[in-house]
């Protein structure tokens, strides 16, 4: 995921819950980390997390396991 300071214009992204394509639009929608988790919600999803609806994220995150 790329800094929202160097977000362009009419970019896609895809949301972190339904997974539908979609232009980030500052207010209303959320390009970013909602704690430490890196998110993209759309339109109505972002709408769901405000209400604090449960919603199960798709967390891309990778661990990193130690070899011993």
């Amino acid at each position: 995921m790329r800094k929202i300071s160097k977000l362009q214009k009419d970019s896609v992204f895809i949301c972190s819950i339904c997974t539908k394509g979609f232009v980030h639009n500052k207010p209303q929608t959320l390009v970013g980390k909602l704690g430490p988790i890196p998110v993209q919600f759309c339109k109505p999803c972002f709408k769901k997390v405000m209400k604090h609806e449960h919603l199960e994220l798709n967390d891309s995150r990778r661990i990193k396991r130690k070899v011993a």
